[in-house]
């Protein structure tokens, strides 16, 4: 693990190299192994808050579209897989700060942070890491989140300290690792800490309700765009100026 959101932070400095342009956003690579790669997607108006979307176990290529969707809603966002930043035995954890100091270099945000969005896996590396990280980040969301891997939800609730909403399929029944009862035992708990923590469920969506395919609920996923969009402007404020 490492000590602080500031050491990863320097080495970003220290090693950042602008390798290409993609929708006119600069991707920072790293010379470092830990790095994992980054896809950026511009806002309309070329300037927004800097969000970092984390895909799932489909991998980041599946997540372009909606990450383009939020880039619409005038975000700078970066696009990182899931399967680089949470891995077993905590393994992922220097990746993914990583690649949070990355995004903060590169966006160099008034407020200084970013927010995070992550689905699926990337929804448990978001609960797990981002939405402890107050101090770099500044509002995530948990989208049909992997929580199969919690034992105490109670625990888990108490550590969210940035403002964070989940946003959980009820009919979610994929490799039971992203089940409504977790998420709805995390809302719970975060009420009963005063964390601050929000859940909305939508009844009728299953896992990937997002994403082109069988689970794609049109509806559901313009929703979460929208409730994703708001939750970050609400921590955020306006977008920034070009």
């Amino acid at each position: 693990m490492l000590s602080s959101v500031s050491g990863i932070l320097l080495l970003v400095r220290r090693t950042l190299v602008m390798t290409g342009l993609a929708a006119g956003l600069a991707v920072p690579t790293m010379a470092a192994a830990q790095v994992p790669k980054l896809q950026a997607f511009a806002p309309p108006g070329g300037a927004g808050h800097p969000v970092l979307v984390v895909s799932g176990q489909s991998g980041a290529a599946n997540y372009a579209p909606v990450a383009k969707e939020i880039a619409a809603r005038g975000f700078a966002v970066w696009l990182v897989d899931g399967n680089d930043v949470f891995k077993a035995g905590n393994a992922g954890e220097a990746p993914f700060r990583a690649a949070v100091a990355a995004v903060r270099a590169s966006a160099r945000d008034p407020s200084g942070k970013i927010g995070v969005v992550g689905f699926s896996l990337g929804g448990g590396a978001t609960l797990t890491y981002a939405a402890r990280m107050s101090d770099a980040v500044a509002a995530t969301v948990a989208v049909y989140p992997y929580t199969a891997f919690i034992e105490n939800p109670a625990f888990y609730a108490r550590q969210i300290k940035a403002p964070t909403l989940i946003l959980a399929a009820v009919k979610d029944d994929w490799k039971d690792c992203c089940g409504i009862a977790m998420a709805r035992k995390l809302g719970e708990e975060g009420k009963a800490s005063q964390a601050p923590l929000s859940l909305v469920e939508y009844k009728d969506a299953n896992h990937g309700f997002v994403l082109a395919g069988p689970a794609f609920r049109k509806a559901d996923a313009s929703d979460a765009v929208l409730r994703i969009s708001r939750h970050l402007t609400a921590a955020f404020g306006p977008a920034p100026k070009p």
